[in-house]
Parts: structure tokens; C-alpha cells; sequence
């Protein structure tokens, strides 16, 4: 999909002590500023919030 030029978000939630999990957050993602890893409730929803503004910002074009 990357290579397609779609934008890929990946949220990790109590990840952090999983080396491989992480890394394939990580790789899976556009880019570092599309991983977002949370580990509390507060956290996770400031992540998806960030991520619907991203969206809400994006026009499909063709």
C-alpha cells in the first residue's frame, strides 16, 4: 500500500516491551509520524483523534 502512495497509520496499544511487535508497527506505518503507540486510555485517544484530524484533512483525488 505504501508503494501505492496510500497513507498507512498504525496504533500500537501495550506494545512496549514487544521488540517485534513494535517493529512491525513501525515498518507497517507511512512513515514514523504515522505509528502512534499508546498505553493508556488517554493516550490511545489522543492518538485516534490525531489520526481523524489527519483524515479529516486529506481530499481523495483522481
Amino acid at each position: 500500500m505504501k508503494n501505492r502512495d496510500i497513507i498507512v497509520y498504525t496504533v500500537g496499544f501495550h506494545i512496549d516491551n514487544d521488540a517485534t511487535a513494535l517493529s512491525v508497527f513501525r515498518q507497517c506505518a507511512t512513515d514514523e509520524s504515522h505509528f502512534y503507540l499508546a498505553d493508556d486510555r488517554t493516550t490511545l485517544q489522543a492518538a485516534f483523534q490525531q489520526i481523524g484530524q489527519s483524515i479529516s484533512q486529506l481530499r481523495i483525488t483522481h
